[in-house]
């Protein structure tokens, strides 16, 4: 149910602004479609799929480590732009301790992250997984005070790679 709020969330965000290739609409950063990127028989797993897909996004998106994260906030699905950071086959991020997100994740486990790459055929990489807290933080001061942020990780359960093929 969850991965189908996402797919469903992906539909809608790309309905609602993000750019949409149509047959006539080139691709301006990648000459032609690479079907290498979503083929998993090309790569011994998925961690080598999205270490290509991530070094060639580095080079070709200014914001190669954003994406949409999803969380139920009391039963209902929320999605929420965050900055991720990709190491040794985990995918981090940082949000508040105060936070309706943070909230959210201690309430349930489950995500979902949606990385999107609209110049690479419309790349989309969806990773659920469960957010852990590596036991991390870190505190800065704002212009309400003193903040605390708290690093989690995705344990990656299930990883999906899909593209529009112009063709």
């Amino acid at each position: 149910m969850f991965k189908l709020f996402c797919v469903v969330f992906f539909a809608f965000a790309s309905a609602v602004g993000l750019p949409v290739l149509t047959a006539n609409t080139k691709n301006t950063l990648t000459s032609s479609f690479d079907k290498d990127l979503v083929d998993p028989s090309k790569f011994n797993s998925w961690e080598d799929q999205f270490e290509h897909v991530f070094s060639l996004a580095k080079k070709l998106v200014p914001q190669s480590n954003v994406g949409i994260l999803m969380v139920t906030d009391n039963g209902i699905p929320v999605g929420l732009p965050i900055h991720f950071e990709y190491k040794n086959g985990m995918f981090y991020f940082a949000c508040d301790s105060q936070s309706q997100r943070n909230k959210s994740i201690d309430s349930n486990l489950k995500v979902c992250l949606l990385i999107y790459y609209s110049s690479m055929s419309q790349l989309d990489v969806l990773i659920t997984g469960s957010a852990v807290y590596t036991g991390k933080s870190y505190t800065y001061v704002s212009s309400s005070g003193e903040r605390k942020q708290l690093i989690y990780k995705i344990a990656p359960q299930e990883i999906s790679f899909s593209a529009l093929d112009p063709s």
